[in-house]
């Protein structure tokens, strides 16, 4: 099913009253954000209803994207696309992030106009059960071990911090892969112990070796930086600050 949502709102314009829509594909963590803001989005497109978690496999979810992103982009050329990918799609290999990286492709090749985000995990109300902070949440405080790769880092956001980025870019930009390495990085095993300490819980940790997935860190679009300096977004103790404003 075509999950979209449609606002109208009125406006006016030499006096005349007319109708503005607001297109938001998804009901999921950053569907649910943007719909709160459709009024800012009538010249685009929001897709936000693309596979999820990285660590999906199944071909039938994959094809269920690729097919509605295609349906999508055919019966909407006029409007803005605005796509969400991940920093990690040059980085990392299985088939999530190919599938991604093709989803860019067909965007790029297709879109008259769009933008696409390249952003880390994203954190709010709910969201994928897989993701990191909600895995390690879960885990804490089930009193389960967790495994956790030595060296790896991460990087999070507030989606109330990404609507504001995605916001501001669309009016400064177009035709445009951005590049959203997020705020801070930290180790997994630093974010278990905040996560821990925040539930007021001691985790349950093996330290395990892994081939760490580098160089995403470095990616950061001007754009974004300059994003993160007008919108006067703090990025000191940011890790901090967004696990204990969804966590407590």
């Amino acid at each position: 099913m075509d999950k979209r949502y449609w606002k109208k709102r009125r406006s006016y314009r030499d006096g005349k009253r007319y109708y503005l829509n607001a297109m938001i594909i998804g009901n999921g963590l950053v569907g649910s954000e943007f719909k709160k803001y459709s009024e800012d989005y009538e010249d685009c497109v929001v897709f936000a209803a693309g596979v999820s978690s990285s660590n999906e496999t199944r071909e039938s979810e994959f094809v269920r994207e690729k097919r509605l992103l295609t349906q999508t982009l055919d019966k909407h050329k006029d409007l803005k696309f605005i796509y969400f990918s991940t920093i990690l799609v040059s980085f990392a290999d299985n088939d999530y992030y190919k599938h991604k990286a093709d989803m860019e492709k067909l965007i790029e090749n297709t879109a008259s106009s769009y933008l696409i985000f390249r952003v880390p995990q994203l954190v709010g109300r709910g969201g994928n059960k897989d993701n990191l902070i909600n895995y390690f949440k879960n885990n804490i405080q089930d009193n389960k071990t967790i495994t956790i790769y030595e060296g790896v880092k991460r990087s999070f956001m507030d989606i109330e911090d990404v609507s504001k980025i995605v916001y501001y870019c669309k009016r400064k930009a177009n035709r445009e892969v951005i590049k959203v390495s997020g705020i801070e990085k930290v180790t997994s095993i630093d974010l278990c112990k905040k996560i821990g300490q925040i539930l007021e819980k001691s985790p349950k940790m093996i330290i395990s070796e892994n081939a760490e997935t580098a160089g995403w860190e470095g990616e950061e679009s001007s754009l974004f930086s300059d994003a993160i300096t007008d919108l006067e977004i703090n990025r000191i103790d940011y890790t901090q600050r967004v696990l204990e404003k969804y966590l407590k």
